[in-house]
């Protein structure tokens, strides 16, 4: 079972590392399809150079062939290229300078043949003589047939490297597309959690300043209430001294009634001030 995270925070360093093994993975699957790329390159050029030397054998074995009299499978250049010394002189080789000149043109010929095929890391030497011409021939077409095989093989591999590549970088986003659906839920879960907190602490608040409110409004209620009792109090006190005075002065008639309206006023004052 999954843990899971402690705190919010830890999505975008979690994101930034899925980030980071994409890119990577990116750039893996770029290299490989640059080598795939560079191979491919490199086997034109084989099949090029397979083609070239085909041509140069059954061009080299008819003496009719391009009015060549010498140097039978020699090396085919293009319409650009400068004509060699051997075709110029039908293949004459009697004079010392034209044997200078013909070595010479076989080097430039060499040199353009190794800037051609640089990228296969082999180098094709020219043919010293016409006897064996056809065999150097063969032999480095068997090669370059052997090299083409290994560079097929070689695409192969990388094409199912590059498949494999594929696929585990269609797994990697899937893998990141549920880590991320997940840690989206676990956060809405715990805002979810914090915004129900909030509520119950706001409903808490407003409760509390409720009560506050109804025990202020009953401590004023009460002080009314005591500040109407004391003035009560004072007014019977006063009434009682007023009493008190008309006792002494008032008829005989009357004073028994004044005593019994004094004794109530008496109770009532010694019950309030008890009271209060």
């Amino acid at each position: 079972m999954r843990e899971r995270k402690n705190s919010i925070t830890e999505i975008s360093d979690n994101e930034d590392e899925l980030l980071e093994y994409h890119r990577r993975q990116r750039e893996e699957r770029l290299r490989e399809q640059e080598m795939e790329r560079l191979e491919r390159q490199r086997l034109e050029t084989i099949l090029t150079l397979c083609a070239e030397y085909n041509k140069d054998d059954s061009m080299g074995l008819d003496p009719l062939g391009s009015g060549r009299m010498g140097f039978p499978g020699s090396l085919a250049h293009d319409s650009g290229r400068r004509p060699s010394v051997e075709n110029v002189f039908g293949g004459t080789q009697s004079s010392p300078t034209m044997s200078r000149l013909a070595q010479r043109q076989r080097e430039s010929d060499e040199e353009n043949l190794k800037e051609e095929c640089s990228s296969t890391e082999s180098t094709h030497q020219e043919h010293e003589d016409s006897s064996c011409s056809g065999s150097t021939s063969r032999s480095e077409l068997s090669y370059l047939e052997d090299e083409r095989v290994r560079v097929l093989a070689r695409i192969d591999e990388l094409k199912t490297r590059l498949t494999e590549l594929e696929q585990q970088l269609q797994e990697s986003k899937q893998e990141a597309e549920m880590e991320r659906a997940l840690l989206q839920g676990e956060r809405q879960a715990e805002l979810d959690q914090v915004e129900a907190e909030t509520d119950v602490i706001s409903q808490l608040q407003h409760k509390l300043d409720e009560l506050e409110n109804a025990i202020q409004q009953e401590k004023e209620k009460e002080r009314a209430n005591v500040e109407a009792e004391r003035r009560a109090l004072q007014r019977l006190q006063e009434s009682y001294a007023e009493l008190k005075n008309q006792l002494h002065n008032c008829p005989e008639s009357l004073r028994e009634q004044l005593q019994e309206q004094l004794k109530r006023d008496g109770e009532t004052l010694e019950a309030g001030t008890k009271k209060v």
